[in-house]
């Protein structure tokens, strides 16, 4: 169960157009992590530099509001779902979209399984997650599609809890479903297991797929014939004979030997 939440880069009206060797400052949705890659690659290659535009990237938070950010001169360009906006536009922000990175959302609803939730119809009478600051404007808009109220549990309306940005309502049986996407909290839900896909040396169609495994939709034709390994484990260990990347940065093993557990965090040493 999807809704509609994608992400776009914006702008004032105003500001829209850069001169060369402007300073620019890009203003983050949300902490770095995976789905900001694309702007931190660029930087680290130099192609902002090459455009004549010394960027300064903003890494966002729980209380970070891109569009007040903006609004209030801190930022010349923002991430920001879709949604929230169109609504700081309908409040006087003249926002203007000058890129689309995503072209499809990776918000969605994650119930416990046992609740016999298998589509929306099912929604009626639960208690559900949803994140706000913004983010609650595409979950309204399909409750209202639905025919759905949220003036609590009962029949013909939801139960909307306010969510924080972790997945506690659903671990400790608060909410029916809560709100994750697909790269993060998604992830989180299963707290003693480890969902990962390894990727053989030589498997199929591999950049093709990796925009996919990147997101954490490893779709059906990725099969171990074709060299993807997906599943649910308790430990993983990979044993590494010389150095390996991850999120575009070079790291090394302590003995060669990297072992990931549900309960231990996580170091690497940059080179």
């Amino acid at each position: 169960m999807r809704s509609l939440m994608m992400g776009a880069a914006l702008s004032v009206a105003a500001g829209a157009a850069f001169a060369q060797d402007d300073e620019v400052t890009l203003q983050l949705k949300w902490v770095t992590q995976a789905q900001f890659a694309g702007y931190y690659v660029a930087q680290d290659r130099g192609f902002y530099e090459e455009e004549g535009l010394d960027v300064t990237i903003k890494p966002g938070g729980p209380d970070i509001a891109p569009t007040q950010v903006l609004a209030g001169g801190g930022a010349d360009v923002i991430v920001e779902w879709m949604p929230a906006a169109l609504a700081a536009r309908e409040r006087g922000l003249p926002l203007v979209n000058i890129a689309q990175p995503f072209k499809s959302s990776g918000m969605m609803l994650t119930c416990w399984k046992d609740a016999g939730i298998e589509s929306p119809d099912d929604l009626d009478n639960r208690t559900l997650g949803v994140w706000f600051f913004g983010n609650e404007y595409p979950f309204l808009s399909w409750m209202s599609q639905l025919g759905i109220e949220t003036d609590g549990a009962e029949e013909g309306s939801v139960e909307v809890l306010k969510q924080g940005f972790n997945v506690d309502p659903l671990l400790q049986r608060q909410a029916d479903c809560i709100s994750t996407m697909t790269y993060n909290e998604y992830w989180q839900v299963e707290p003693d297991r480890l969902k990962a896909t390894l990727v053989e040396a030589d498997a199929r169609r591999f950049i093709v797929n990796m925009p996919r495994l990147l997101r954490g939709r490893p779709n059906p034709a990725m099969t171990p014939g074709e060299g993807y390994h997906s599943g649910s484990v308790e430990r993983l260990c990979a044993q590494f004979t010389g150095s390996y990347t991850l999120d575009g940065e070079i790291f090394s093993c302590v003995g060669g030997q990297l072992i990931v557990e549900p309960t231990q965090a996580v170091g690497f040493l940059p080179l």
